[in-house]
Order: C-alpha cells, then structure tokens, then sequence
C-alpha cells in the first residue's frame, strides 16, 4: 500500500506542482502528519486506519474513472459566435476606445456574460479582466489590479488608485469588469477614480440589478447625489437578446446530436446559454450511460421531467 501511495502522490504532483501530502490527508480525511508518519514509520500506530482510507479514496477514484469513460457532456458547451457574441465583441471593442468612460454591458443570468468578456480579452491583452464578488472592497481590487499589473504592495488605498492609474495610462490598459452589480458604491468610485486619471475607459459587465441601481440611486444606502459622479460618466449601455432559436441548429451540431432536435432544445433552453448547457450535459450524459449512441426528441423530453426548469 505504501508503494501505491507514494505512486498516486508522484502522479499527482506531475499534473500540479503544488499537489502534497497534506492535500492528499484531506482527500482522505485522516489528521495532518498521519500520512507522513505512515510512510516514513513502518510501526505507525494508525497504518491500518490510513490503509483502509486509502483503500476506499481508490475504489472510489476508479469508479468514477470508469463512468467518465462512457459519459459524453461532461465538459462545458464549445464557444459559439452566436449573435449576441458578434455584437458584444464589436460593443466591447468599441468600449476600449471610448477613453475616460464607463460602458455597461448587460444581460440576465445564464446568457453567456463571462464567458463573451473572457473569450474577448484572449485576443485583446491590452483588457484587464476582473471577476468581482459580493465581499469584494476598494482593497481588494486595488490588490488585484496590481497583481495584474505586476505593481507590488501599496501603502493606501489612494497611493494605489495613483500606481495602477499611472501604469495604465503608461501601457493604455483598461479594466472590464464582470459581475459588477456585486459592487459597492465604494469600489465603484475606486475604479471610477483609476478611469479618471489614466483616462483608459471601463467596462462594467452585469445584470439588469447593475443599471437599475445606478439610473435609479439605489446603489446600497447611496443617495441620488453621491451616484451622479458614476452615472455622468456613463456613456454606453449594451444588452446581449440571448440565444436565437436558429442558433439552436449550431448548438446541435457542435454537440453532436441531430438537427431535428434544435426546436426541442430551444423550447427547453429559453434562450438561456447556461440553462441550455444544463440541458444538453444531462441528456448527453444519461444517453451515454444508456449506451446509445446519439440522442433523439425523447431523451431530450425525459431529461425535462428531471430538471429544474
């Protein structure tokens, strides 16, 4: 057993540097050191515990191997140069050349925001792209944004709007940001003063929750007054429709099922890239535990009995 551990950590650690000990402990759920006791003491009190854990971590890694092998779908949805995509691509672009000011890209959950902003910013390097979160403060961002820019530390939040501020203006870089309707007032006025003084625009990605707030002043406890800096500054407003129900044709294509299924799709998927990712990944999957080898108008409707929809 010893062998076969010290053989799963070598595997490991060619596929991730940083995989260790420790991490395998936790897989296992066995206290820190046990494992190195166990492989460097042949009288480990606890060897047969750590033995037995192991045991079970491998017939469990091995069943989940065998069933990925016949499972189709477990991976994301190709990237489609759907409509929505075409039209972003070219907003965003457009965006980039706007100089100091803020556009606003916008559309419901699920229609494929992330996903349009990061396939964008592989082929512009000169777009810095942050995911924001609920807890996410002024800090917080600033540090990420020098990371980014590979800047070092800061001493205050004001020297580092000056530093990231300079740099971008230096390299013309500018920030997109995604999820940004998580943002605080705070955070905004932050990223509103880096656009203001490197004059490099910014770019908000987000739900419809995003521009409410900001046309409404309904930004947290922020007042009408306190949001007229952010909103003044606002210069476009672009919203992705969703997917087309023609596009459903690509979709089916891609995924290797049969066109006929496209209307089936669309009428389950809503327009929806997520929901009708969703829907494609559980169908393909229980066709492919069914052994068979292509997915029809049934499969599809039975997966609709199974889904939250």
């Amino acid at each position: 057993m010893r062998e076969q551990i010290i053989a799963y950590l070598k595997e490991q650690r060619e596929k991730d540097a940083n995989f260790s000990q420790s991490k395998l402990e936790l897989k296992l759920g066995i206290r820190k050191t046990y494992l190195s006791q166990y492989l460097n003491n042949p009288d480990f009190k606890y060897a047969a515990g750590v033995e037995e854990k192991f045991a079970i971590f491998l017939k469990e890694v091995a069943e989940k191997a065998q069933v990925k092998s016949k499972i189709q779908g477990l991976n994301n949805l190709d990237f489609i140069e759907t409509s929505d995509v075409k039209r972003i691509f070219s907003r965003l672009l457009l965006a980039s050349m706007q100089g100091d000011r803020i556009s606003v890209i916008l559309g419901a959950s699920g229609t494929g925001k992330t996903r349009i902003a990061k396939e964008y910013c592989k082929s512009h390097l000169e777009a810095i792209f942050i995911e924001a979160t609920p807890d996410m403060n002024a800090k917080d961002i600033l540090k990420k944004l020098c990371e980014e820019l590979n800047l070092g530390e800061f001493k205050s939040n004001h020297s580092g709007i000056l530093k990231v501020s300079n740099e971008l203006k230096k390299c013309g870089k500018y920030i997109i940001v995604d999820e940004a309707e998580h943002l605080k007032w705070r955070v905004l006025e932050t990223l509103r003063r880096i656009m203001d003084f490197s004059k490099q625009p910014l770019i908000l990605v987000g739900t419809h929750w995003l521009a409410d707030s900001l046309s409404s002043g309904r930004l947290g406890s922020k007042r009408e007054q306190e949001l007229a800096q952010l909103r003044n500054r606002c210069l476009g407003r672009y919203e992705l429709k969703g997917l087309q129900k023609e596009e459903y044709i690509e979709i089916c294509k891609v995924s290797g099922i049969p066109t006929n299924c496209a209307w089936k799709l669309w009428e389950l998927g809503c327009g929806n890239f997520r929901q009708s990712e969703g829907v494609l990944r559980l169908t393909l999957a229980r066709v492919s535990l069914s052994g068979k080898e292509s997915a029809t108008l049934e499969d599809l409707e039975s997966t609709k009995a199974m889904m939250y929809l």
